[in-house]
């Protein structure tokens, strides 16, 4: 195995191995400007992975004898980022590949990093305290901010999800941090918050899942993770329907159950959200306008549960819609436009 051929945001990287005896350095390229946008781009030249496949294919490393083939070792190499006095804070972009040696795979990485000066915490610590300063002075919750940075990512990204969120698609990321902030996170209730202190939650949604009203699950393929199930319940969740929600592409199910949300769900959602199986809309009374025309657009039977009632769902339902083949379909109490569509009834819709 070739070891990382690291193009990253510093002149240095260095490969080490967590045990005695063992520190392969590389050696910088010089730098190079890549185009005005790119404060500068740093190159490390090849290394070779220290653990060989076969045994007795080199001489025994000092402190790992008799460590040969694929692993698992108790062992681990890891590259070592140097970052100069010299380099500005702000948004950088840090890539590394692994090329095998002898088949024809690549692994290429690269992530949105942050640099910040020497003795700053960073946004996400430094919004922790302030929120505990007003919380005990019985003042407002401040809202977050963004990570500190003054533009958007070098990625086109405007946010950076950390903890359990690390990898996390960026405009999953996005996404979510839009739409905790729209939603009023900021105020969301302390028990959505166990295990996820301070303002950790506004970017960690696939972590911070403390109590059951919230709860994110994120699906992970590779080193990319997707927002796949989204549960919000009870009226601490306000505002507009966000628009933010439709760029969450990869979910299944989305539960929005019992909330201040208010105004039209948007008539793309089923056309923004194509994978979605599950939607619990249900005791909403101030989610008005008609039931999503683009629902007619998913394949039949691909969703299984759709509750709405007690919301204020109105107006003529979607033509296209095959209603007997949802199982869990609930319209009860709700009063759409006549005549209904075949199999409404089914669903426990009513017209007038």
């Amino acid at each position: 195995m070739v070891a990382n051929a690291s193009a990253s945001i510093v002149p240095l990287c260095v490969m080490t191995c967590e045990a005695p005896g063992v520190d392969l350095r590389l050696t910088p390229h010089p730098p190079t400007r890549a185009r005005a946008s790119c404060p500068a781009i740093f190159l490390a030249e090849w290394a070779r992975n220290p653990f060989p496949m076969e045994d007795g294919a080199i001489e025994p490393i000092p402190g790992l004898e008799g460590v040969f083939g694929r692993g698992p070792f108790n062992y681990s190499v890891v590259d070592l980022v140097a970052v100069p006095s010299s380099l500005a804070p702000g948004p950088y972009v840090l890539s590394w590949r692994w090329d095998a040696e002898q088949t024809k795979q690549v692994w290429s990485q690269c992530s949105d990093v942050v640099v910040v000066a020497p003795g700053k915490s960073g946004a996400t610590r430094d919004s922790t305290s302030s929120t505990s300063s007003a919380r005990s002075a019985g003042k407002p919750r401040p809202q977050p901010q963004a990570a500190d940075v003054s533009a958007v990512l070098p990625s086109g990204a405007a946010h950076l999800c950390s903890g359990s969120s690390l990898g996390l698609d960026v405009r999953d990321c996005d996404a979510w941090v839009d739409l905790y902030d729209a939603a009023g996170g900021a105020d969301w209730p302390e028990t959505w918050r166990a295990g996820c202190p301070g303002e950790q939650l506004r970017t960690d949604p696939c972590g911070c899942n403390g109590y059951w009203q919230k709860n994110v699950k994120c699906s992970d393929k590779r080193d990319l993770k997707r927002i796949t199930e989204l549960y919000l319940l009870g009226s601490v969740v306000t505002g507009p329907v966000p628009p933010s929600l439709l760029n969450l592409t990869a979910l299944v199910a989305l539960s929005l159950v019992g909330t201040s949300l208010s105004g039209p769900v948007p008539p793309t959602l089923f056309d923004a959200l194509p994978l979605l199986e599950m939607v619990w809309l249900d005791h909403n009374p101030r989610l008005t306008g008609t039931v999503p025309a683009s629902l007619a657009r998913l394949p039949i039977g691909q969703v299984s549960a759709l509750e709405l009632h007690g919301s204020g769902f109105g107006g003529a339902l979607p033509d296209g819609v095959d209603w007997t083949a949802i199982p869990d379909c609930t319209l009860n109490g709700l009063v759409f436009d006549c005549p209904l569509p075949p199999g409404a009834e089914t669903c426990g819709a009513a017209c007038a």
